[in-house]
């Protein structure tokens, strides 16, 4: 069997794996706040087909994803 190897500087971090982002975010390749802010974006564009969220806290979670950059 052929193992794939990805090239994670060229993915977009919402393109990862839940575990790979907590690996970015605790290694600093990238920050919780760009994080967070890039799937609240995405779930504003698919809310608008989807309706699928009834109340997006993007104030609480962002202020949450700077602490957790703090740490």
């Amino acid at each position: 069997m052929q193992t794939v190897s990805r090239a994670p500087a060229a993915l977009h971090p919402l393109d990862l794996t839940a575990a790979e982002i907590a690996a970015g975010i605790r290694t600093r390749r990238f920050s919780a706040e760009a994080v967070v802010a890039e799937s609240l974006k995405r779930g504003r564009v698919v809310n608008e087909t989807l309706n699928a969220f009834t109340l997006l806290r993007e104030d609480a979670a962002l202020e949450a994803a700077r602490a957790a950059d703090r740490r």
